[in-house]
């Protein structure tokens, strides 16, 4: 059984009737439903309480039966501030002026058998109440969920700021700000799981920094993410600021701290990159000051996030990223790509403007008896994205093996399909010309390694990418979008 209403206080009767009625029919008695009465409405409350104002949903309640423990279970999800679920205030009898905030959960722990929380990442938290009946009797099974959260109209304090690097306790601040910033909505979900957060900081997987008011609040971030495949690459990102200091220079000076660290500071990052949204220019101007240089654009990666308090009149059209490089202390390797002699001009052109010296060869290999293209899939279902990467294509049925492969991902739903080929080795011969007739156009190059390079191709499933509406600033990007556009317009 499922209830979906809105975040309004005016609703609470009609949730409480919905959790008692459904007590009932599994056989509560009459003091178990006053129970679940009391805890629900003090529950539902404070959800709603601190749901944003600026914020509509549809509150979710569902319940769900487990007829062997006797057990109903009622789940409200809760998009709103993320729960901090190791800091619930408690409730202390003999000091019960002191102690108020925590009254609320200690009658809800007194009228069930168990209280606690979930953390769902993107798709924000539960909270679920459990309750053992008596004369539990098996007819059906409902659900619960809610959502809602306070502080969007909090003033986070002065406006004067500290720039620091993020301490591993710092991680549930960094994702309360993440929902400040994005709501559930931001793709790295690492960031809506403060213990995942926890241990990559500690880990030095992320680096943060952040920035905190006059009151120790944690009130902008940003990061370096290794990538999973190199440690030698990180990825900078993860921008993210209350409201309340857009306007301030505390991202900037933020900013310039984050750039300043890996040039002080051997990180072990050789490359850091950067995958800039093409919705707002604002931090594709920031890190074209800090000599990020683009070499690829990654075209429509998922679903546009939502900008807390950014107003944006861009179309529907899914999100593309702005892929751009930054060699900290340079690159000592000087490593060998090998490319189709049509696109070996804007390549050279790519890598001159990043200052990174390279051989650039358009040599073509034989092709062999393989069958097999060797390509790995890695799909991203939540974005509805897959990456195939690896092979030569240099197989005498690989690009028949790799229509094959597109037909199923598109069957399955992927929208977006991105095909990474390395490209340390020569190429098959008239290798563009079969990706476009696979439906593939070329939109770059991006690394594996500091010396292993992949070209990127991108499959589109029945999009149609009206690249006006792909913002840039830099000239280059500017230039390597045209080109683009042109290597997709072949396609037609």
């Amino acid at each position: 059984m499922k209830l979906e209403t809105v975040y309004n206080l005016q609703v609470i009767p009609i949730i409480r009737n919905f959790i008692v009625e459904t007590a009932k029919f599994y056989g509560a008695e009459s003091r178990e439903s006053a129970d679940l009465e009391n805890a629900i409405e003090e529950a539902a409350e404070h959800i709603i309480t601190n749901y944003p104002q600026d914020s509509e949903g549809i509150f979710e309640i569902s319940c769900e039966a487990e007829p062997e423990k006797r057990l109903l279970r009622i789940i409200l999800g809760n998009k709103g501030l993320p729960v901090d679920a190791k800091n619930i205030p408690e409730y202390v009898i003999e000091n019960p002026e002191d102690s108020i905030d925590g009254l609320k959960f200690f009658l809800i722990k007194k009228f069930t058998d168990d209280f606690y929380f979930v953390n769902c990442g993107q798709d924000g938290w539960q909270t679920v109440l459990e309750k053992q009946l008596l004369n539990f009797s098996d007819k059906h099974s409902p659900e619960v969920t809610a959502g809602k959260n306070p502080d969007a109209d909090e003033n986070p304090g002065s406006t004067k700021t500290t720039i620091a690097l993020a301490r591993p306790e710092d991680a549930y601040a960094i994702t309360k700000l993440a929902y400040y910033t994005y709501r559930y909505t931001y793709a790295k979900t690492v960031f809506y799981y403060p213990e995942v957060l926890k241990e990559s900081l500690e880990n030095d997987n992320v680096v943060s920094f952040v920035a905190k008011n006059s009151a120790g609040e944690i009130v902008a971030h940003s990061a370096y993410i290794r990538s999973a495949a190199c440690r030698e690459i990180g990825e900078a990102g993860a921008l993210m600021s209350h409201p309340a200091f857009r306007k301030s220079t505390s991202v900037m000076r933020l900013v310039k701290k984050q750039h300043q660290f890996p040039i002080d500071e051997d990180t072990g990052m050789i490359i850091i990159e950067s995958n800039l949204v093409t919705t707002h220019t604002g931090s594709q101007r920031i890190t074209s000051l800090m000599d990020f240089t683009p070499m690829a654009l990654k075209i429509s990666v998922h679903e546009r996030a939502r900008f807390i308090a950014i107003e944006s009149s861009a179309p529907e059209q899914r999100e593309s990223f702005l892929y751009s490089i930054w060699l900290p202390r340079g690159m000592s390797a000087v490593p060998t790509i090998f490319v189709p002699g049509c696109h070996y001009e804007i390549v050279a052109t790519l890598f001159a403007n990043a200052k990174i010296e390279l051989t650039l060869k358009t040599d073509t290999c034989a092709l062999s008896d393989a069958d097999s293209s060797d390509l790995k899939v890695k799909k991203n279902p939540d974005h509805s994205l897959a990456i195939l990467q690896g092979g030569l294509l240099n197989g005498s049925n690989s690009y028949h093996d790799l229509k094959i492969m597109v037909k199923q991902l598109c069957i399955d739903g992927f929208t977006t399909i991105h095909l990474e080929l390395f490209a340390d080795k020569p190429l098959a011969p008239e290798i563009d010309t079969e990706l476009a007739d696979a439906g593939f156009f070329f939109a770059g190059i991006v690394p594996s390694t500091p010396g292993k390079w992949m070209l990127l191709y991108i499959y589109l499933n029945n999009q149609k990418i009206d690249f006006a509406e792909i913002n840039l600033c830099d000239a280059m990007a500017i230039e390597l979008r045209s080109y683009i556009q042109k290597c997709a317009a072949n396609l037609d």
